[in-house]
């Protein structure tokens, strides 16, 4: 649902975009440079937003974003709130005596290792990236050859990729990788909404939450 603060939505269609008339755009470091180029001829003020490897940067975002506008103060609210409802969250989780772990599912087969946001989100909420083991940055292409030699507890995938748990573990039961993984064979599987797994935005600290509140001790082998 579209804030009533927000006058539409214009995607990358910069003529719509200019229609608005706004005072200052921004934009990711992963938007085209084009993009930032049409605007600037346009005389309009862009400001890039150059990291999202985690939740802190995210959080640096906003408070970036609250010093342009002169919304400090309500930058630094909406932060709390995130850390807020993040700590809640992990109050409620069950001691484990190992930290459980997980990957995530794309079927690209290009996956996030660590200075990702999900993996920094994932740790915050408990779990731990077994790509991080390797030595795997960012986003990736992962060979079949390396996901099969990972255990992971858990597979993290979106919404977006089954309609169901049941019909994503059919799915990745035909994948000539994914069908060696014990998690994949026993069907463990945590399904995301896809706006939250994909966020770059102070939604991140939901998907903190939620996957806290899913939080499971590693099964006993």
């Amino acid at each position: 649902e579209i804030p009533k603060s927000v006058k539409a939505r214009v995607g990358d269609n910069i003529e719509s975009l200019l229609v608005v008339n706004p005072d200052l755009v921004i934009l990711a470091s992963y938007s085209g440079p084009e993009i930032a180029q049409q605007l600037k001829n346009a005389k309009v003020n862009v400001q890039i937003q150059k990291s999202f490897g985690g939740l802190k940067d995210i959080e640096d975002n906003i408070f970036e974003l609250g010093r342009l506008i002169g919304k400090e103060k309500e930058a630094a609210a909406t932060v709390a709130a995130m850390e807020k409802s993040i700590g809640e969250a992990l109050k409620k989780q069950p001691k484990c005596s190992r930290q459980p772990t997980m990957i995530q599912y794309a079927s690209s087969d290009i996956l996030p290792g660590s200075e990702t946001i999900i993996d920094d989100v994932a740790e915050r909420a408990g779990f731990h990236n077994v790509l991080r083991d390797i030595k795997f940055k960012g986003w990736s292409l992962i060979s079949h050859e390396v996901l099969v030699q990972q255990k992971p507890d858990f597979i993290i995938a979106s919404a977006a990729d089954a309609r169901s748990k049941e019909e994503l573990i059919e799915k990745l039961l035909h994948s000539a990788g994914w069908q060696k993984l014990e998690a994949v064979q026993k069907g463990r599987i945590i399904l995301v909404p896809d706006r939250l797994l994909y966020t770059v935005s102070y939604h991140a600290s939901e998907l903190v939450t939620f996957l806290a509140e899913l939080y499971q001790c590693s099964p006993k082998p």
